[in-house]
C-alpha cells in the first residue's frame, strides 16, 4: 500500500489511510501534521469501562449507543431511508449486515480529514476510520450499540480499523471497509452467529469463516439485496497480499488490540543500543509518518513506534519502552513532538531495570535521563492529559 497524504484533522488513534489494500494509520485528533488543536469533543457522557466484564452491562451499552455531539440526523436518516425505504421498527442482524454492504459500497476508498460518521458520509469518501466511523454511526442511529476496534503492528500495513454492534445479547464484529464478518459455521444461514471481536483476536472459537456482504467495493454507488458469500482465497484489493492473509495475520499477530474508545491501551516500541551512540525512530521533520518506520514495499515492523501519546476519541494510549544495551549505561532519550502538541503532564513509569534520574520539557521536546541497570530495561511513557503528536524519538548513550 501506498501511505496517504497527510490529513488536515488529527483523528486520534487510527485514523487510517490505505496502503495499497489496508489503511495506514492516521494522526490522532488534532489538524494537519503542523499543528495539533484542541481534541475533538467528546461523546455525551464520558465513563470509562476499564474491566471486561462490564462489557456487556447497562451502562456501557448507553455509553456506546451515543451519538457525538455535532453528528447531523438528516444525513443518517437519509442513509437510512435508502437503505430501507420501509421503516424498520426492531433492527438486528440482517438490518446490521444491509448497512456494513451499504458503506462498502458507497464510499470510495480516498484519503479523508472527517471524524464523525454523518461527516464521511456526506463526502463519500474515507480510508478504514472513517468507514468504520459510518457504520458506528448508521448502527447507533438505528438505536443499536456499535464501537470501533482498531488494531496495530503487524506486518502488511500499520493499523486497522474495524467496529463491533451489540445485539442478541452479545457484540458482533465487521470491517466494514471491505464488507466483511466472521461466522461460526461455513454457511450463512442465520442460524449460527457472527463472532465478537475478542473470541476472534483471542483464538478462543474453534473455526471462523469469513463472509463478504458486497461486491465490488468503494464504487459510490449503492446495489441493494447482496447476499453474503464465502470470502474467496485469492481475494484482493489493490495489493500484494488477500484480504484472507490480512485477516490471518491481524487476528494473529495484531496488537494493541483497542477494544473502544473506553480502552486504555499500551503501544510497545522496541529500542535496540546495542554499542551504538546514538539511534532515532523517525526523523525531525515535521511529519508522524515515518514514525513507524515503515518499509518501501509498504510493509512495516512490529513495535518500531507509535504516533501519538495520550488521551483522544478512541482511547488512552501510553507506551511501554523496552530498552536493550550491550551493557548497563546511562541514556538520554527525547521526543520531539509536532507543533501543538500538548505534553505538559508527560511522565514515566519504570517498570524493570531502569531509574530515571530526571525529565524536562522544552518547545516542542520532551526528554528523560536514565540508567539502565541491566542489558534491558523497561519503563513507560505517559501523556496523562491531552494528546501529543510523535515528530521522532531520538536516544543517546552518556556514558
Amino acid at each position: 500500500m501506498k501511505p496517504a497524504t497527510h490529513l488536515a484533522l488529527f483523528i486520534f488513534l487510527l485514523g487510517m489511510a490505505a496502503l495499497a489494500t489496508g489503511c495506514r494509520q492516521e494522526p490522532p485528533d488534532s489538524k494537519i501534521a503542523q499543528e495539533a488543536p484542541a481534541p475533538d469533543p467528546a461523546p455525551a457522557s464520558t465513563p470509562r469501562f476499564p474491566v471486561l466484564e462490564l462489557d456487556t452491562d447497562a451502562g456501557a451499552r448507553a455509553y456506546f449507543k451515543a451519538l457525538p455531539p455535532g453528528e447531523r440526523l438528516d444525513v443518517l436518516d437519509a442513509a437510512l431511508a435508502r437503505i430501507f425505504p420501509k421503516c424498520v421498527a426492531n433492527p438486528g442482524e440482517r438490518e446490521v449486515l444491509a448497512v456494513l454492504s451499504y458503506v462498502g459500497q458507497v464510499l470510495k476508498l480516498k484519503s479523508s480529514a472527517r471524524h464523525l460518521g454523518s461527516e464521511v458520509l456526506a463526502e463519500g469518501q474515507a480510508y478504514c476510520y472513517g468507514m468504520a466511523r459510518a457504520f458506528e454511526a448508521l448502527c447507533r442511529r438505528m438505536g443499536l450499540p456499535a464501537r470501533i476496534n482498531a488494531v496495530h503492528n503487524f506486518d502488511y500495513m500499520q493499523a486497522h480499523n474495524m467496529a463491533e454492534v451489540y445485539y442478541g445479547g452479545q457484540w458482533h464484529f465487521f470491517d466494514p471497509t471491505y464488507g466483511v464478518f466472521f461466522y461460526d459455521r461455513e454457511n450463512y444461514d442465520g442460524a449460527g452467529r457472527i463472532l465478537s471481536a475478542r473470541e476472534l483476536f483471542s483464538g478462543s472459537v474453534s473455526s471462523r469463516f469469513a463472509f463478504m456482504t458486497c461486491d465490488p467495493l468503494w464504487t459510490g454507488n449503492y446495489n441493494p439485496g447482496q447476499v453474503p458469500k464465502l470470502l474467496p482465497d485469492d481475494f484482493r484489493y489493490r495489493g500484494a497480499f488477500t484480504l484472507r492473509q490480512l485477516y490471518d495475520q491481524v487476528l494473529a499477530v495484531g496488537f494493541p488490540f483497542i477494544q473502544s474508545d473506553a480502552n486504555t491501551s499500551s503501544f510497545p516500541i522496541d529500542i535496540d543500543m546495542g554499542n551504538t551512540p546514538q539511534l532515532a525512530i523517525g526523523t525531525v521533520n515535521g511529519a508522524f509518518d515515518d514514525v513507524e518506520g515503515c518499509r518501501e514495499n509498504g510493509t512495516c515492523p512490529r513495535y518500531h513506534g507509535a504516533p501519538f501519546l495520550g488521551s483522544g476519541s478512541t482511547g488512552f494510549v501510553f507506551h511501554t519502552l523496552t530498552v536493550k544495551s550491550a551493557a548497563p549505561a546511562r541514556f538520554k532519550m527525547t521526543y520531539h513532538f509536532l507543533r501543538g502538541s500538548r505534553f505538559e503532564a508527560m511522565g514515566v513509569l519504570e517498570l524493570r531495570d531502569v531509574i530515571i534520574e530526571r525529565q524536562e520539557s522544552r518547545d516542542d521536546t520532551w526528554s528523560v535521563w536514565f540508567r539502565l541497570q541491566s542489558a534491558e530495561g523497561l519503563f513507560l511513557a505517559i501523556n496523562r492529559r491531552d494528546v501529543a503528536i510523535l515528530d521522532a524519538i531520538t536516544v543517546e548513550r552518556l556514558q
